[in-house]
This record gives C-alpha cells, sequence and structure tokens, in this order.
C-alpha cells in the first residue's frame, strides 16, 4: 500500500463488549458512542484470518477516549463489510477524501531517468513506476512550444527561475547556446530569483525601455515592431 504507516494503538484501560445493530456501520458506531457518553472513537482496528481458499474470520474492535481513559470494545456478530459501508450521502455530517487524480503520463515515461544530479524536476510516476525518477533539462526541448500553466501559487514561477539558473549555470553542455531568453516580469515575480541573471531592463525608466532590441539587433524595423508587440 501507497504511503502507509504503522499505527501504535494505546494500550487499553478496560476492555468491553459490543453488540451493535444488525447491518451497523463504524457511523452507526460512532453516533451510538456520543449519544450514550461512552466516548470518543480513537482507532478501529479490523483483522483478517485466513481459514481456508474461501473462508476468513474477521475480528473488528475499536477503541474509545473518555476523559484520557482508553476502553476497548471487542465487537461480536458483525461483519466487517458493514462495518465498512458508509453511506456519505446520507451522513452530511462525515466527508471523505477524493482519491488522488493522476495523469496518464505513459507518453513521456521514456523523457524520465534517474538522475538526481542534472534534475530539472522531480515526477510522481505512482502508478506507473516505482522508485524516484527525474526530469532532466537535456531530456525535453522547452523552447519548442511549451506552455506553463497552474492555478495561482502552485510554483509556475518558481519552476521558470528553476529553468532559467539551470541553464545559466550549466557548464557542461551546450543549454546556454540552445536557449536564448527573454523575460518579460510586469510584476517582478522573478526578480528575487533570477533578477542578477543576465541585461535587466526597468520598464520603469522610458529612456532604458525604448532600448529593449535595438542593441541586440542590427536590423532597426525588426526592433521597433518588436517594442511596438509589447504595448
Amino acid at each position: 500500500m501507497r504511503n502507509a504507516k504503522t499505527v501504535k494503538v494505546p494500550k487499553e484501560d478496560y476492555t468491553f463488549f459490543s453488540l451493535p445493530k444488525i447491518g451497523s456501520n463504524i457511523i452507526d458506531i460512532i453516533n451510538n458512542c456520543e449519544i450514550k457518553n461512552k466516548g470518543m472513537l480513537e482507532y478501529l482496528e479490523i483483522s483478517f484470518l485466513k481459514l481456508s481458499e474461501d473462508k476468513i474470520l474477521s475480528k473488528i474492535n475499536y477503541y474509545l477516549n473518555k476523559n484520557g481513559s482508553i476502553k476497548k470494545y471487542n465487537v461480536i456478530f458483525a461483519i466487517a463489510t458493514n462495518i465498512l459501508a458508509v453511506d456519505f450521502e446520507g451522513n452530511k455530517r462525515y466527508f471523505y477524501k477524493s482519491p488522488p487524480k493522476y495523469l496518464d503520463i505513459n507518453k513521456v515515461l521514456h523523457l524520465l531517468n534517474t538522475d538526481y544530479n542534472n534534475a530539472l524536476l522531480a515526477i510522481d510516476t505512482f502508478p506507473y513506476l516505482n522508485g524516484n525518477f527525474y526530469l532532466s533539462q537535456n531530456s525535453f526541448s522547452f523552447d519548442k512550444h511549451s506552455v506553463i500553466m497552474g492555478s495561482s501559487g502552485c510554483g509556475k514561477s518558481k519552476f521558470l527561475s528553476l529553468l532559467i539558473n539551470n541553464i545559466n549555470n550549466n557548464n557542461n553542455n551546450n543549454l546556454k547556446q540552445k536557449y536564448k531568453i527573454v523575460v518579460i516580469d510586469p510584476h517582478a515575480a522573478l526578480e528575487d530569483d533570477i533578477g542578477g541573471i543576465g541585461r535587466v531592463i526597468d520598464f520603469k525608466n522610458s529612456l532604458d525601455s525604448i532600448d529593449l532590441f535595438v542593441n541586440n539587433s542590427d536590423d532597426i524595423v525588426a526592433s521597433t515592431e518588436l517594442l511596438l508587440d509589447l504595448f
């Protein structure tokens, strides 16, 4: 089971037997304990024992906490599937966590590798691959019609900063020759991360603004058109 963890059930102070109504589930048990002021549910423990190929024995215990005292209840004549069968539509005070949605990344698995040193991003490959996999900047040509999308605060600006910093700090290949980057950052979201890389033009200064393309092109017409396209 992915991300499973061991839970240490506390030692009970008292042990009782519980005989719930036929068909009761864990929500019914919780409600019954609250009504009768028995305590708050801390843990539900279900263990299984395989008796034969087609027979399984289940043992159900639940632990209540009342004023710091732990009470253990052995549930008798209950079926595990009934205990776990919760109708959340009928119990509006409870909700369940939806299972995560995983993107179908089969088409890009060949771009991933296990080399952490040259990694741009760590990729969660579950449930397709086991282990730690990374996307290297050498594995994908980001200069070919790439778009970075996401909700506010998800890390789009940080990803761009990482991308540019990797290009600037990489001395082992031709990334600097492959990528030529112009960053237009009207909200200065990248200023703290990459503000010291290359030439920075402050658009608050009109004299600097008009010189954006002039010094980088021999074609004055093209430079003027590029400048006008920004406004």
